[in-house]
């Protein structure tokens, strides 16, 4: 079995025998973790991508094929220089490529600290990932004769996944199954790196979702706890009523006008002290008890709710749990499938405010499970989504455009007024509406019902309008 080490070492002897004598073409990035590089030799194109995996170490894609280059908006020093040679150390995860005029880059696989860095002559010109820009003080001959090593801070093998050669052919593996087998290496390495990320993927998810499950546990027991104490004292005190049938039955021994009285509880056969406000009569204090009684039956019987279902969610919360523990990769795509289905049967309209404009279905959020619901279960992504600008706190709205129609301004500013009245701004002159697709909106991290990052939208001003 090969770790990942050996996997990055057969993939710089790869480059070593594919990629040497072609120029570099093209250099640039896709996102902040994520760079290709493309070299050319005559007609064929070579594409080396690299993608820096926090969470479990560096990968590697390749593609083949023709491709237009563009100007090199990362390294541009190397443009049009040749590749001369690969240097690779066994066991190590890192390797050289050693380019025309003195150029070398350094491709460090060291999951969070993997990093490209280019020199010139042992001297640091840049790097790819900014914050390390220490990589640049070590001269790629001071690291070659060290034969530096460092363990990433995740192994492959914890995963269960292996890049095994076999010879004349490659293969990944799930544990002891095999799940890919070619004879070319860059196949192999593509489904590995698929399969790493999908594995890296599900574990973030369930580590997530565990979380979320566990916060809401502690959430619930707390509150099993805070109500289950309120209820033992409720439970244990005097009865207010009683305390006011001993009022009534000696009034003859209160005098008029006093604070406190010391007097015969007929029901314990014991004298209880009763203190009454200023200017309070005791046929006011025992009337005043009265009341309470009621609310406090009616409290009794809300705690005991409280606590009922409290304890119903927290036994569905750990059997969830031991679900999630036990969920495999293949589990979570059949859960996905299935519960896009359901969520397409259950959202009904009725669940919404709904009005009509021109032949337009406006749909408005009654609540904040009904936005969430709104947005994320009814809402189709072509569907304009509106809502009160500037952190205004108020109702998702909805215009309905599956025919993909253009939306008239008078549809438009009929939605967005509706927006602006169903929001905490409604007593505004004016309010600022913010609309946009809906697959331009997503769920918040913070995991609030209701609550939304939207990436995309435009600003309009309207006047609250009630429905």
């Amino acid at each position: 079995m090969h770790n990942h080490s050996d996997t990055i070492y057969a993939l710089a002897n790869f480059i070593e025998k594919k990629f040497s004598k072609h120029w570099l073409a093209d250099c640039f990035s896709k996102s902040k973790n994520e760079i290709s590089l493309v070299f050319r030799n005559k007609k064929e194109l070579l594409c080396l991508q690299v993608i820096f995996n926090a969470r479990g170490g560096t990968l590697f894609q390749t593609k083949l094929g023709h491709k237009k280059t563009k100007d090199l908006s990362q390294f541009s020093e190397l443009l049009n220089q040749q590749l001369l040679a690969v240097i690779s150390i066994k066991n190590e995860r890192s390797f050289f490529l050693k380019f025309s005029n003195g150029f070398m880059l350094w491709i460090k696989c060291y999951g969070s600290n993997g990093n490209i860095s280019l020199f010139q002559n042992e001297i640091g010109i840049s790097t790819f990932i900014s914050v390390h820009q220490k990589d640049l003080a070590t001269s790629p001959t001071t690291f070659l004769t060290k034969h530096f090593t460092t363990v990433a801070k995740k192994s492959i093998q914890q995963k269960g996944l292996h890049f095994s050669d076999l010879g004349d052919t490659y293969v990944v593996m799930q544990n002891e199954e095999v799940l890919f087998e070619t004879p070319t290496i860059l196949q192999a390495l593509d489904r590995y790196a698929s399969e790493f990320l999908k594995l890296d993927s599900f574990e973030l998810y369930k580590k997530n979702e565990l979380s979320v499950l566990q916060k809401e546990i502690k959430k619930n027991e707390q509150q099993v706890t805070k109500s289950s104490d309120r209820l033992h004292q409720l439970q244990h005190e005097r009865p207010l009523k009683e305390i006011a049938d001993v009022v009534m039955a000696n009034l003859h021994d209160i005098k008029p006008g006093s604070s406190s009285a010391t007097i015969h509880n007929f029901y314990s056969d014991t004298l209880i002290t009763v203190e009454f406000l200023e200017n309070e009569s005791p046929q006011e204090h025992a009337e005043k008890l009265y009341r309470r009684t009621k609310n406090r039956i009616k409290e009794i019987e809300k705690l005991n709710e409280i606590v009922l279902s409290a304890k119903n969610k927290l036994q569905h919360l750990r059997s969830e749990i031991i679900k999630f523990q036990d969920m495999q990769l293949g589990d979570l795509a059949l859960k996905k499938k299935i519960g896009k289905t359901e969520r397409k049967k259950i959202v009904a309209e009725d669940k919404f405010y709904k009005y009509e404009k021109d032949g337009f279905l406006i749909f408005i959020g009654k609540n904040a499970g009904s936005n969430e619901e709104l947005s994320f279960r009814f809402a189709h992504k072509n569907d304009i989504w509106l809502h009160a600008a500037q952190s205004i706190a108020g109702s998702h709205v909805l215009i309905k455009n599956g025919s993909k129609k253009p939306i008239p301004n008078s549809v438009l500013e009929q939605a967005a007024s509706y927006a602006a009245w169903y929001s905490k701004a409604r007593n505004s002159s004016l309010v600022p509406v913010l609309y946009t697709e809906a697959k331009y909106i997503r769920k918040s991290k913070n995991r609030h019902i209701g609550e939304v990052v939207v990436e995309k939208f435009s600003v309009i001003d309207i006047v609250p309008k009630k429905p």
